[in-house]
């Protein structure tokens, strides 16, 4: 590592303690209940991957996820929101964007049918004091 990519480095890293408690992150939403489930989140400063397009995430899928949550809640002869597909249940993903200290939440078209989901996502992953926004992707 170079003098100079050592240095751009802790900037980034600087920026992350003194920006805020914003997160990054997946999650599901239970219109049933109004509440997220399946939520796995982490600083975008810490294990967060490049995803390209200049943002950065968490590396985790939501399949990976909801295949060890769905056997964990099989096994233990609960029963729990990890039923059928992943891709049956409203979804997101929080990521960050450094260039410009903005954290975009990407969720489907439920998110219109849901609008209470938007306090209790930005809730969740912190971002009250955080520049964000909410944007309509397919996943």
């Amino acid at each position: 590592m170079s003098a100079e990519e050592y240095k751009e480095a802790l900037n980034f890293m600087e920026k992350g303690l003194v920006k805020g408690k914003g997160q990054i992150g997946i999650f599901w939403y239970s219109p049933m209940n109004n509440s997220l489930f399946g939520v796995y989140k982490e600083s975008p400063y810490g294990k967060a991957i490049n995803c390209g397009g200049g943002l950065i995430s968490c590396s985790l899928l939501h399949k990976n996820l909801w295949k060890k949550e769905f056997n964990k809640q099989k096994f233990s002869g609960k029963n729990g929101p990890f039923i059928g597909d992943y891709k049956d249940k409203p979804r997101g993903r929080v990521f960050f964007n450094p260039a410009n200290n903005k954290f975009i939440v990407c969720v489907g078209s439920w998110i219109s049918e849901h609008p209470d989901a938007v306090d209790i996502i930005v809730d969740e992953y912190g971002l009250e004091n955080e520049d964000y926004e909410f944007t309509v992707q397919e996943h």
